[in-house]
This record gives structure tokens, C-alpha cells and sequence, in this order.
């Protein structure tokens, strides 16, 4: 219904990600729902009323994201890809270098090397391998410093920046911990698996294991 068909170079335009960021903002609270449904089902003695609840429930959030996604002429490839490189890419990259800029010796350990490489540079001339060991120092250092957007491989720079301006949004509206959204993420609808028979209560599964033998009933 909405073929993706990526821009030229991957950019990604301010009202795409305006888009890709109002569907993650609408699914989170139903997300955060259906998390505390399943903790308290898990909770209650097994019955088929229960995986009644945990199927109509887990149909309402799947429902709810295909509305989401054609309300945003989005394509649910278009939104995986996004989600890989602004969370999975990006990011966890930003993560890393803020984990960086707050040890201190780090930038002094670059800011020593980098006048390492320049003695070398004075005493045996130019050449490729310093060039690179200076180029990749600096990119270190900016990261340290961490007073933009780090550069990220795999991420075009135009879109690194954009993100960076919406950094507080994006890190809000990480789903990561949800595993009723990875699994929709990743296109395993249909494997949310409910085991009845159990000792002492319901098991409800994300996965492609059934949980072992007994009644089941799946959505």
C-alpha cells in the first residue's frame, strides 16, 4: 500500500521522522498497557478466559499499529529501517560517546596522542597511515567532547544532525524494552504464545518457542 522507496543517499526528511516519531508516541502507552495486562494475567490461575484477554488485547495492539502506519502513509519496512538506523545505529553511538565525554582521562589520553602523532609528523613527514591515525584521534575527540552529533557509520551526516536536534523525543520514545514491539517490529505477528496447564499460572511467551507441552492457545 505504501512502497518504501528510500531518498537518494538514505536521507531522511524532518516530516518523516515527524511521522516515524507520532506513530512511536501513540503505540507506547498501549505498549506499557498490554505490559501490565500480561503481568497480571501471568499472575491469575490458568483458564481460557485468560488467554481470551491476552488475545483480544494483543489484537487491539496490532490494530492499532497497522492504523498508525497507514494513517502515516508508512510502510511497516520503512518504519523497521528507520527504527535500525535512529535507534540501533544512532543512537546506541551517541550512548557510547556520552558514556565517553564523562571520563576525563579519555580526552587527555586523545589530546596526548594527537600530539604523539603531530611529533611523528614533524620528524618523518606526511604520510596515509598518520593522516588516518590523526583523522581518527579527532573524530575521537569530538565524541569525547560531545558537543554535536558524533559522526556514526552507516549514518548520513544530514540525518545525524537532524536526529541530534530531536535527541530528548527519540531517547523518550525508545521501545526497546517492550517485547510485544520488537516482535511487531521484526514482522512476528502471530507468535504470542498463551501456555495453560501449567502448576500455578499462565505463561505468556514472545518467541518462536511454545512454551513447552499442555493446552495452548495462540495469537
Amino acid at each position: 500500500e505504501f512502497p518504501y522507496d528510500p531518498s537518494a543517499g538514505g536521507l531522511v526528511t524532518e516530516e518523516r521522522l515527524t511521522a516515524f516519531l507520532d506513530v512511536r508516541r501513540s503505540l507506547k502507552p498501549k505498549y506499557e498497557a498490554w505490559d501490565a495486562m500480561v503481568r497480571e494475567m501471568e499472575s491469575k490461575e490458568e483458564s481460557w478466559n485468560t488467554a481470551k484477554v491476552v488475545i483480544a488485547q494483543t489484537s487491539e495492539v496490532i490494530t492499532a499499529q497497522i492504523d498508525l502506519l497507514r494513517d502515516a502513509s508508512m510502510s511497516q519496512i520503512e518504519f523497521r529501517e528507520m527504527e535500525i538506523e535512529i535507534y540501533e545505529r544512532w543512537l546506541s553511538a551517541v550512548t557510547a560517546a556520552e558514556g565517553l565525554a564523562l571520563d576525563p582521562a579519555m580526552r587527555t589520553f586523545t589530546e596526548d596522542d594527537l600530539a604523539f602523532v603531530a611529533k611523528l609528523r614533524a620528524q618523518h613527514g606526511e604520510s596515509a597511515p598518520l593522516e588516518a591515525m590523526e583523522r581518527r584521534l579527532r573524530q575521537r575527540l569530538d565524541a569525547v567532547t560531545l558537543v554535536g552529533p558524533p559522526a556514526v557509520d552507516g549514518v548520513p551526516e544530514a540525518n545525524a544532525a537532524l536526529y541530534w536536534d530531536h535527541l530528548d523525543v527519540i531517547r523518550d520514545l525508545d521501545l526497546s524494552d517492550s517485547d510485544l514491539h520488537s516482535a511487531l517490529r521484526d514482522g512476528r505477528t502471530g507468535e504470542v504464545n498463551i501456555q495453560l496447564g501449567s502448576e500455578n499460572d499462565t505463561t505468556i511467551v514472545i518467541g518462536d518457542d511454545d512454551g513447552g507441552s499442555g493446552d495452548q492457545s495462540s495469537s
